[in-house]
């Protein structure tokens, strides 16, 4: 009794091992953002990206469901459709970030959302500590807030 127990232990802990690695960063993506701050289509699930300067970096339609973005600035950065599930944007800038199309479903979020697009964005779920911010856009161009009072 206690050998089958074992073994089922055993394949368990080697199924639970297959689906971790299933979900893994693709070596070659985390790589190619490392080298050219760019990676739009990137399998970054689950990436540390934690702290980096991903300033203007195009990364429209990646996978960063699970990323840790603590403390990385995105400013500017183009995430047109990508997949944000489940990350915390505590304190990340995203001042003229591009987030259209982009699914941030149980986002967890302090933020500042102005001059932030958000046309069609997926935002059930998503928890904002102080709400959402809008305002006017800039002066001399530039994005603005695409959330209304009427939505």
């Amino acid at each position: 009794m206690d050998r089958r127990l074992g073994r089922r232990r055993s394949c368990a802990l080697l199924l639970l091992a297959l689906a971790v690695s299933a979900q893994a960063v693709e070596p070659g993506d985390a790589e190619r953002l490392r080298a050219t701050g760019d990676c739009p289509g990137c399998d970054l699930h689950g990436a540390d990206l934690a702290g980096r300067g991903l300033v203007g970096a195009e990364l429209a339609g990646a996978d960063l469901r699970d990323a840790r973005l603590e403390g990385a600035d995105l400013r500017g950065a183009d995430l047109r459709g990508a997949d944000l599930r489940g990350v915390s944007l505590h304190g990340v800038p995203l001042a003229g970030a591009d987030l259209r199309d982009a699914d941030l479903r149980h986002l967890d979020a302090d933020l500042d959302l102005e001059f932030v697009d958000l046309r069609g964005v997926r935002l059930q779920g998503a928890r904002f500590d102080h709400g959402v911010v809008c305002g006017p856009p800039p002066g001399k161009g530039g994005f603005g807030c695409a959330a209304s009072a009427a939505e």
